[in-house]
């Protein structure tokens, strides 16, 4: 992508979504703890913190 965008004089954008949820995610994993953290809260109808 710099290469490109040199090459051509292109404004980009790299993007790196951490966190992200689907139906395959790892429960157990620590990466996902975040939004399993969170679902858990609300399920329990708990407060969250961020």
């Amino acid at each position: 992508m710099r290469a490109d965008a040199d090459s051509y004089n292109l404004n980009t954008v790299s993007l790196r979504y951490f966190n992200t949820f689907g139906p395959r995610q790892n429960v157990n994993s620590a990466d996902t703890a975040v939004i399993v953290t969170f679902a858990k809260s609300l399920i329990a109808n708990e407060t969250s913190k961020i």
